[in-house]
């Protein structure tokens, strides 16, 4: 299996439940060249790793991160935070 097979290009934005455990979860997130994953906040711990393509990642109080392949983020909790795609990317969340 593959986890570019989870999704299809109907959407720029696509995420998909890939596990779900008693305590925690993981997605699989697909972006289009130049989509944009909305503003959220999360209230617990998560990482955000980056299998393919390229995304900026920036929290509301200015910290901005570039990923690429291989990168990963652990993103802060209670701080609004958004992502946009600068290639189309591929995307694992955990938390």
């Amino acid at each position: 299996m593959n986890v570019k097979s989870l999704h299809t290009n109907e959407n720029p934005v696509d995420a998909k439940k890939l596990f779900s455990g008693t305590t925690g979860l993981i997605n699989s997130i697909q972006l289009q060249k130049g989509a944009i994953f909305k503003k959220h906040k999360t209230a617990i711990p998560a990482t955000l790793l980056c299998l393919s393509g390229k995304v900026v990642f920036e929290y509301e109080h200015g910290k901005k991160i570039q990923l690429q392949s291989g990168d990963y983020e652990e993103v802060e909790v209670d701080n609004e935070h958004w992502f946009t795609a600068l290639e189309d990317s591929q995307l694992i969340l955990m938390r």
